[in-house]
């Protein structure tokens, strides 16, 4: 990884973990659960659009109703967990991120209705999407789509999903601090970076054996600076990108969401 964007990526990371420091202190005073609406319109901020008017800490519940294009464009967005449920069938939601988002657990991202999710990370400062704890990106049967055209960390424990979940890294960074881990979905790594910090990993059981090829030959470099262009339970492809684990003079301290 170049000089410039490893730099970056330690600088972007500093603004992430405050934000999402302060994130927590205000999810865990105020965990409230709540329903979209979208009464509105797609403003996840604004209260009038979800049931009970309030917008959710806790867990924001995605149905059949209400606008299916969300922003969070007035501000930041701190919740626990996203559900997007069963019965009633949850219709497909695009969900832009447009400002900090920061997705703290325990469970993350839960699709478990035969639509598609997507989100699209899109904001043009950071920090973007964030997640902490144990949550994770995907923990439904149902399909969720990342398209990051700007940065997303993990933190702690979380991951980035099951297998019904793809990352489309488009531009920038993707990055993995702590002990998080990729998954066992699939991250299309088109011309960006895929980081490792710190004992996080790009697979989601350190038992895991199987090795699924990527675009890229496989290369095994020194610890201080190895190659990791693909992932074990899983699969990491990628085009004139690099996925790489910084040397241990250009780590950041470790924190933790």
């Amino acid at each position: 990884m170049g000089r410039l964007h490893r730099f970056r990526a330690l600088g972007w990371r500093t603004g992430l973990a405050a934000c999402a420091g302060l994130a927590l202190v205000a999810t865990g005073a105020h965990a409230q659960d709540a329903t979209w609406t979208g009464a509105g319109g797609g403003e996840w901020t604004d209260a009038g659009n979800w049931a009970p008017n309030q917008v959710p800490g806790g867990t924001a519940t995605f149905t059949s109703t209400g606008t299916t294009t969300v922003d969070n464009n007035n501000g930041v967005v701190s919740v626990g967990n996203i559900q997007f449920t069963a019965a009633p069938n949850a219709q497909a939601y695009t969900i832009n991120v447009d400002n900090t988002f920061i997705i703290n657990g325990p469970n993350g991202v839960t699709n478990s209705s035969t639509n598609t999710q997507t989100f699209n990370i899109i904001a043009g400062q950071a920090p973007t999407l964030v997640f902490n704890n144990g949550a994770s990106a995907n923990t439904g049967t149902g399909a969720v789509i990342y398209n990051n055209d700007f940065f997303v960390e993990f933190h702690s424990t979380s991951t980035a999903g099951n297998i019904n979940t793809t990352w489309n890294n488009n531009s920038e960074i993707i990055q993995f601090f702590d002990s998080s881990n990729a998954g066992s979905g699939t991250i299309n790594n088109h011309a960006a970076q895929v980081n490792f910090f710190d004992s996080s990993r790009a697979l989601s059981s350190p038992s895991s054996t199987t090795r699924r090829a990527s675009s890229r030959s496989t290369t095994r470099a020194p610890p201080a600076a190895r190659s990791s262009p693909t992932t074990r339970s899983g699969q990491l492809s990628a085009t004139s990108s690099s996925t790489t684990r910084p040397r241990p003079a250009a780590r950041s301290s470790p924190t933790t969401g």
